[in-house]
């Protein structure tokens, strides 16, 4: 019998049960009742311990339970046919106690801990009704003993938590504020805002932890409660200690880039207030997943998932600001010189990678200085006579599909893969075998990131140019204007331009005093999220970095649907400045079996006029037998589903297949006549992994025009989103690379 409640009790703490969310008193509680459902079983009746068996078994739709129960109705037949030892309903009862802790049912904790209760008690009652009077009379007092316990836990852990909501309430309240302020650099609003919502956190903590409360901790789902309402106070209050501490400490704007120079060393600085919050905000987080419990109730549980949702955001931009500090002085060439090969973008005329590139440059990083060394054309890496055939080292699946564009050669069509790493490791290969140095990244840039750093110096005056170019009239001028003042006929004064617009901003920038990194950060950071800036390093742990930032212009891993559009320049001229593109997708998904049918509609509207502009513009230097404002490009299409059919205009239409980028991709030239549009229209198939939600990511590729994108999801076999919809639509600019997430449940 000792044995059997030994194990009796091992197995109920490994059923895994919280009670109370306090750990010391959980291994308590289970291993007394596994004790006690035994000493009990002994002496209640065969036919009861029977009853509560194929209870378990009715309940017992989980596959541990189940066999269990099964087990437990077994040996209970065995003593009421043959009336067995008491040993053989002590095993039967403690199998009944096994299986109610391990109940599963759609109702959730609550139910199956209802039903368990009611399997339970009364085999409880009737071995303690077999009791000596004495006996009786001891654990009575025991059990109303522990009564007034929770009872008195209770009271004071309900008057702990109405002490504590109302600092706790105004303490997320101005951190919310707070952190809102604080993308708008406004120091001393964060300053004031950390102080009060210290205060408030700091008071509910002292509620929460005073000594009249302390017994709710142990008192079951009362402790549960009171530990949530702790967690969130002591990481209220710890986090704003350390967002003061930081705040002290020398602080991001404090420092100033002079003369194209960062200090190093005042970045060195930050280092330890930063990952003194890092490491706060990763336990903050811990502490608060740790007190979820299937036992809150649900205002509660929802609020705490939302703390939740914004603790993993601090956790992880907190996390990649202590990655980014130390690796910056090696990416500004503290260790030893770096040398980055500088792209000049633009989408005028499409290449998946951001753009064509007309012009690039070198710049080195020497002890924090940077440095523009080289600027040039593109015409400058062509092959010369005696040079060694260059040899193109790149991803089978970009050899596969863009080895005949002869990117070792022509330097036009090296960004032509929409993950740019993979442009950026092409680049790396290819410019010490066209003339260049080697290199340790690629950044590049087009005419909205040129406008995002005029934000930051000021106009610039170019000499061949009438006016200054401003972050306002940048766009308008390198997109356009450029064109049509410097036509074919003028094509190098034109690249002498760009060349020259770039040289005289990065002289801006390097000379004199720019603003505080923090202002830097939010100007430049929304060209970085839009990407109009890429960055790529050939050391892997920086690259890592780069992508982690979302500064790498990687194309996500598939982790679900996925939509992606790429369209490339044909025709050698800048007429991409008048594609419009619009994409419908429309799903039909059974969630049960990820069987998925799906629909594209790809729009392409060519705005450009026949006539009236420069050949730059709407002539085709490639393809001159076509008519001017004429726009022929190629045009590709990812996803991860099989394609069925497809149609250009209404027409069948045969698309070259590939894999690329671990996706299905769908290709074909396309021309489109001046004011004139053209729709291609894809049937897919596939079947999606089991999943409780839909993702669909949405690939943007940088254009002139972001991408109108209606997306819709219609759901089969009795699935529904989580708002009761059978349908769910939406409609997105395409800014940046997009998520839609849609939770889904049956109904």
């Amino acid at each position: 019998m000792a044995a059997l409640a030994t194990v009796s009790a091992v197995g109920a703490v490994a059923a895994g049960g919280t009670p109370t969310g306090w750990l010391p008193v959980d291994v308590s509680l289970l291993g007394l009742l596994g004790v006690a459902v035994v000493l009990a079983g002994s002496r209640a009746p065969s036919v009861l311990i029977l009853v509560a068996a194929l209870a378990c078994a009715a309940f017992g739709f989980d596959s541990v339970a189940l066999p269990l129960a099964l087990a437990a109705i077994g040996l209970a037949l065995v003593s009421v046919l043959v009336d067995a030892e008491p040993l053989v309903d002590a095993a039967a009862a403690g199998l009944v106690l096994q299986a109610a802790l391990r109940l599963s049912a759609p109702g959730g904790s609550g139910l199956t801990a209802l039903v368990a209760t009611v399997i339970l008690v009364p085999l409880l009652a009737a071995g303690a009704r077999t009791l000596e009077r004495p006996d009786r009379r001891r654990l009575l007092r025991v059990a109303l003993g522990c009564a007034a316990f929770a009872i008195v836990g209770a009271i004071g852990g309900g008057i702990a938590a109405a002490s504590a909501v109302g600092p706790l309430r105004r303490g997320l309240s101005v951190a919310t504020a707070t952190i809102n302020s604080t993308q708008d650099v406004d120091l001393q609003t964060t300053s004031t805002g950390l102080t009060e919502a210290r205060r408030d956190f700091s008071e509910a903590r002292r509620s929460l932890e005073a000594w009249w409360a302390f017994p709710a901790r142990a008192v079951p789902v009362v402790g549960q409660h009171w530990r949530v309402l702790r967690a969130a106070a002591v990481t209220g209050d710890e986090l704003a200690g350390s967002g003061q501490r930081a705040l002290n400490a020398p602080a991001l704007s404090d420092i100033h880039i002079t003369d194209g120079r960062v200090p190093l060393e005042q970045l060195a600085a930050i280092e330890p207030p930063v990952a003194d919050l890092a490491g706060r905000a990763t336990a903050a987080r811990q502490r608060l997943d740790d007190a979820r419990s299937a036992w809150l109730v649900p205002q509660l549980a929802d609020n705490l998932d939302s703390q939740l949702g914004r603790m993993r955001d601090i956790e992880k931009s907190t996390a990649l600001a202590n990655r980014v500090l130390p690796m910056m002085p090696r990416l500004l060439g503290r260790d030893e010189p770096r040398r980055y090969f500088l792209a000049i973008q633009t989408p005028v005329e499409a290449r998946a990678g951001g753009g064509f590139m007309g012009n690039f440059g070198e710049i080195t990083a020497e002890d924090g200085r940077l440095s523009l060394t080289r600027i040039g054309r593109l015409a400058d890496l062509a092959p010369v006579p005696g040079q060694p055939e260059r040899t193109l080292e790149a991803p089978e699946d970009f050899l596969a599909r863009y080895a005949r564009f002869d990117p070792a050669r022509t330097w036009a069509n090296v960004n032509v893969s929409p993950d740019f790493p993979t442009d950026a490791a092409v680049i790396a290969n290819l410019y010490p075998q066209s003339g260049g140095a080697p290199i340790d990244g690629v950044i590049a840039v087009d005419p909205a990131g040129l406008a995002a750093l005029l934000a930051l110096v000021g106009p610039v005056e170019v000499a061949s140019w009438p006016h200054p170019i401003t972050a306002a009239n940048a766009l308008q001028v390198l997109l356009f204007d450029q064109y049509q003042r410097f036509n074919v006929t003028s094509e190098e004064q034109r690249v002498d331009f760009l060349g020259e617009v770039a040289q005289v901003a990065w002289g801006r920038l390097t000379s004199g005093d720019l603003p505080s990194v923090p202002e830097l950060l939010a100007t430049l950071g929304p060209a970085v999220g839009t990407k109009h800036f890429f960055f790529s390093s050939t050391r892997p742990d920086e690259q890592r970095l780069f992508e982690d930032m979302g500064a790498a212009g990687k194309m996500a891993p598939l982790t679900g649907d996925f939509i992606g559009l790429v369209t490339q320049n044909a025709g050698g001229n800048k007429i991409d400045y008048f594609l419009r593109r619009k994409v419908e997708y429309r799903a039909q998904l059974d969630p049960g079996s990820g069987q998925l049918q799906a629909s594209v509609k790809v729009a392409l509207h060519n705005d450009a006029p026949a006539t009236g502009l420069s050949a730059s513009l709407i002539g085709n230097e490639v393809i001159p037998a076509l008519p001017y404002g004429t726009n022929k490009l190629y045009l590709s299409f990812y996803t991860p589903w099989r394609l069925v059919d497809a149609s250009l205009d209404g027409t069948p239409v045969v698309l070259e297949r590939a894999t690329e980028l671990g996706r299905q991709v769908y290709s074909t030239a396309v021309v489109i006549p001046p004011k004139s549009a053209v729709t291609l229209e894809l049937s897919l198939s596939g079947r999606l992994a089991e999943t409780d939600d839909y993702r669909l990511d949405v690939y943007r590729q940088p254009m002139v025009s972001p991408d109108q994108v209606t997306t819709s999801l219609a759901l089969r076999s009795g699935w529904e989103t989580t708002d009761g919809a059978t349908e769910h639509t939406g409609t997105l600019q395409l800014e940046s690379d997009a998520v839609v997430e849609i939770p889904l449940r049956r109904r």
